[in-house]
């Protein structure tokens, strides 16, 4: 047995013990408020769907961290290269469910790479110095969200004004691979408003992001450069209307590798994210109203000039841009002290820019896809209803209409009633539809695009109990959840097309267990998840790599995702101004697919992370970070290195 599972081992039967003893808790998860359940405010006990908060607090305590880390600690979730080089693109997966089918907002608008193969957004474009809180709600949504939401959503809360005339806030951290990181805000009021503005710089040397498999050939680093910038501003008009506006931009350039076991030594990427929200907000005794308009764009460049000479190429450049507005406007609205109603609709327009060309051996290519026809609109409309007896049994129900301008209507529903006993255990259950439209790039790319692509549908089915002690210490929740997709997108090997064939079927648990005391804290998060796809099968002729059809095959398609996963966390706070914590995670076999070929078995492993931090006054707090501390050597994507033994420390300031 390894010293890591070991130590996870002892962490996960010690704890508790020592747990027990302790006397003052913090506030009980099922009366938790949370926002992005159902697009207003409620308690958790008063919603039947399976909602993780990472909250402010949460956050603090893992400074220095990004956010694909923090996701990587929550269950049903796992990031498949969050570990990786700096500037390393994760991916994030949802209850085993594909890339693309777990929805991102970022302050309860969507967020999405409309020029990326399946619409997935860029992690490291959220620096988690500007996050408030992040709020997890699992299952199909897409009755209240509308697209992608086929596993979840995640609501990423920045952070808000301060209620004083001048707040100054910031953070200096530094570690291993050469990495430092800055940050710093100011917040506060003027006249009846209020603002925010915060600024990253991060730099880090960083390290090879392919493997050396011979451990000789001397691979060079992988390094980033990173920027962000914030602000936000908001201001009452009369006593009811809020308006805030706020805009967001980044930039990181970062160096690349070829593929897979292949160092590159000029291969860099400069990526460009800008967002700009505002929006009004009335409030009443009954109700609320909001309407709002966001205009998001993604640019991705890329130029290989090509120290490296592979067989077919000698140089390249790349351009990706997409461009997403969304208009939207819904409301809540109580009815009776029983009844509550949540009305609204949105609309979307998506476009973008694409252009490659690269030169080789054999000569030229240049293909291109311009916003002018790579261009799509989606319409919606939904309503929900909730009603609630005796304040211990809820329903919701709910439908939503969209219409596609390239594939047409369809509807989506949620049904999910749950019931609260003795005021401690909560029982619920969701059974709800969802649907992924296919991207711009496989709709329209001159050489895979197919114009014809339907969106993905799915219906779920989930049913589970959330529990806490009466002393409201201990809380914890057990979901079972399965999931059935038709319609799903997949890629014809034959003409070398996309096109809707897979039928997939998916079902796995969740079991968590939380303790919150006056000094001591602890968790366990325990994902277990499997899946089956039915597709074409095919056969390739190993001289011309022509394919063709052979019937059907059934497999696992759960790539690169482990179907076990384990995540137990344990700290205490000594004397009210040192807290330490221990982190480990546990993460079972994954399977990396391989072309025409047997798909490689990816090993287990375990990692266990130290963190350390004290409060030198109200307003500074150091902090102290060793992370992997065993120097756990693992690839989440095989060919690919991820950290090993690292370390970052820092302080932050908040005068």
């Amino acid at each position: 047995m390894s010293k890591v599972r070991s130590i996870c081992i002892m962490l996960a039967f010690s704890a508790p013990a020592m747990l027990w003893a302790q006397q003052q808790a913090l506030p009980p998860t099922l009366q938790e408020v949370v926002v992005t359940a159902n697009r207003f405010p409620q308690k958790q006990d008063q919603t039947g769907k399976v909602v993780t908060v990472i909250t402010d607090s949460i956050l603090r305590l893992n400074a220095g961290r990004s956010l694909a880390d923090m996701l990587n600690q929550q269950a049903g979730i796992y990031v498949a290269d969050a570990a990786g080089s700096p500037g390393s693109m994760s991916d994030l997966y949802m209850r085993g469910a594909a890339t693309g089918n777990t929805l991102l907002l970022l302050d309860g608008m969507p967020l999405s790479d409309v020029s990326s193969i399946r619409g997935t957004f860029d992690l490291n474009q959220l620096p988690l110095e500007m996050i408030e809180r992040v709020e997890i709600l699992k299952g199909a949504q897409s009755t209240v969200y509308g697209s992608d939401a086929v596993a979840g959503v995640i609501n990423i809360i920045t952070r808000k004004p301060m209620d004083t005339p001048l707040g100054i806030s910031g953070s200096v951290a530094g570690g291993s691979y050469g990495t430092l990181n800055i940050s710093a805000g100011a917040s506060g009021k003027i006249n009846k408003g209020s603002y925010s503005i915060q600024y990253l710089n991060n730099r880090s040397r960083g390290f090879s992001s392919a493997t050396d498999s011979t451990g000789k050939s001397g691979y060079d680093r992988d390094g980033i450069q990173q920027q962000a910038v914030r602000a936000q501003f908001v201001l009452p008009i009369g006593n009811t209307i809020k308006w805030t506006t706020s805009g967001q931009w980044g930039r990181y350039k970062n160096d690349l590798d070829i593929g897979a076991f292949q160092d590159e030594g000029d291969y860099r990427e400069v990526n460009d994210f800008y967002r700009i929200n505002t929006g009004l907000t009335w409030e009443t005794e009954h109700g609320s109203m909001h309407v709002s308009y966001s205009h998001e764009q993604d640019q991705r460049n890329y130029m290989d000039d090509s120290l490296y000479r592979s067989p077919y190429i000698t140089f390249s450049t790349e351009h990706y841009a997409g461009r997403s507005n969304i208009g939207e406007a819904y409301g809540n609205l109580k009815l009776s002290d029983n009844f509550q109603l949540l009305i609204g609709m949105d609309h979307r327009w998506q476009n973008t820019d694409q252009y490659y060309f690269s030169i080789g051996p054999y000569g030229s290519y240049e293909t291109s896809l311009s916003s002018d026809s790579s261009r799509i609109r989606i319409s919606s409309a939904y309503a929900s209803v909730f009603l609630k007896k005796a304040k211990k049994i809820f329903l919701e129900a709910g439908g939503r209409y969209n219409i596609h301008s390239r594939y047409g209507g369809g509807f989506t529903f949620t049904l999910n009633p749950s019931m609260i006993i003795a005021e401690r255990l909560k029982i619920f259950m969701n059974i709800s539809s969802a649907f992924k439209a296919p991207s711009l790039y496989q709709l329209y790319d001159p050489v895979v695009g197919s114009p014809t692509l339907k969106a993905e549908t799915t219906i779920s089915g989930e049913a589970g109990l959330q529990w806490s002690s009466s002393d409201k210490k201990w809380n914890g929740r057990a979901v079972a959840f399965a999931r059935k997709t038709t319609e799903g997108i997949d890629y014809s090997f034959v003409d070398n097309k996309y096109f809707n064939n897979n039928r997939q079927k998916d079902h796995g648990a969740e079991l968590e267990a939380s303790f919150h005391g006056r000094r001591w804290n602890g968790s366990a998060a325990y994902s277990y998840v499997t899946g089956m796809v039915n597709t074409i099968k095919y056969k390739t002729d190993p001289t011309t790599f022509e394919s063709r059809i052979d019937g059907d095959t059934t497999y696992s398609n759960l790539f690169r995702r482990p179907k076990n996963n384990l995540v137990l966390q344990a700290g205490y706070r000594i004397s009210g101004k040192w807290s330490f914590s221990m982190t480990c995670r546990l993460t079972g076999k994954r399977y990396e697919p391989r072309f025409s070929d047997t798909p490689i078995t990816l090993k287990p492993y375990e990692v266990t992370d130290i963190f350390i931090s004290r409060d030198i006054s109200k307003r500074f707090h150091v902090y102290f970070d060793l992370r992997n501390i065993f120097d756990t050597r693992y690839s989440d994507v095989l060919g690919f290195n991820t950290r090993g033994r690292n370390v970052m420390a820092g302080i932050r300031y908040n005068i």
